[in-house]
């Protein structure tokens, strides 16, 4: 893999002005102490790299599994080039006074490789490393405190509140803008790419866990029933969710969790 980082795709995105014009690929060194947690799409490397000006850069690669089709890999690889190259960048075009608080949202983009379906392991993304700037995993996998939820939601807040900025300024460049993000969530029979009792059994781990507390005062509470109800129907319910309802409707991430 660090053959093909430094002697062929690096170099390129180094010296076609990814990291300044002028500038060409000195070296990369990988971090071995930090490989990406929790990933099971995409292969992550951390490393270093050095230009011909002397300038140092600490970045994230992230390289196609190619080797989970049922998830649609490609497809989620594009959709996050796509946001990096274009939408990001149209959703920041805008001069008001809130955007300085947008700065910290995303890691900065230097460039991107998308190949052809018999070359996915060649398709990569090339980031800024958050990790310097104090940016870590929550330590807990499963459950998490109340101050990183608030920071999450303050967060997916920050960034729905920019597609409502980018609708009210320029709504048909928006609706361009998100014309190439394609679904991965369903294959081309319209199913989803997960089974349906999943959704059943992954949504009921926390209800049952209430329902055991303190069962005389949830068991026919109305709320859950619903909810009981939307987990049995999970198709349905996640066909439901994907509508857009004007004017509410904001471009998501779809998949916000730990990893």
């Amino acid at each position: 893999m660090k053959s093909f980082l430094t002697d062929s795709a690096l170099t390129n995105i180094v010296n076609s002005g990814a990291f300044g014009k002028g500038c060409y690929f000195v070296s990369f060194e990988r971090d071995l102490n930090n490989e990406g947690e929790d990933q099971f799409q995409s292969i992550i490397v951390y490393g270093t790299i050095k230009v011909s000006d002397g300038r140092y850069y600490q970045v994230i690669i992230k390289i196609n599994e190619g080797t989970l089709e049922n998830m649609n890999i490609d497809v989620q690889f594009h959709n996050e080039i796509q946001m990096y190259k274009k939408i990001i960048p149209f959703l920041m075009s805008f001069n008001h006074h809130s955007t300085k608080h947008y700065t910290q949202l995303f890691p900065k983009f230097y460039s991107a490789i998308e190949s052809d379906r018999d070359n996915l392991e060649k398709t990569m993304i090339v980031l800024e490393n958050m990790h310097p700037q104090g940016y870590r995993l929550s330590e807990n996998r499963l459950f998490l405190d109340f101050d990183h939820l608030a920071s999450c939601l303050r967060a997916i807040a920050k960034f729905h509140a920019l597609s409502y900025t980018a609708k009210n300024r320029d709504m048909n460049t928006f609706k361009r803008s998100i014309e190439g993000i394609s679904s991965t969530a369903w294959d081309s029979n319209g199913q989803w790419v997960y089974p349906e009792k999943s959704l059943t059994i992954i949504g009921k781990r926390g209800l049952n866990r209430l329902l055991e507390r303190d069962p005389a005062k949830y068991r026919n509470h109305k709320n859950v029933k619903k909810l009981i109800y939307l987990l049995d129907n999970g198709y349905n319910s996640l066909r439901q969710t994907l509508l857009s309802r004007e004017p509410l409707a904001v471009l998501c991430h779809g998949d916000f969790c730990r990893n």
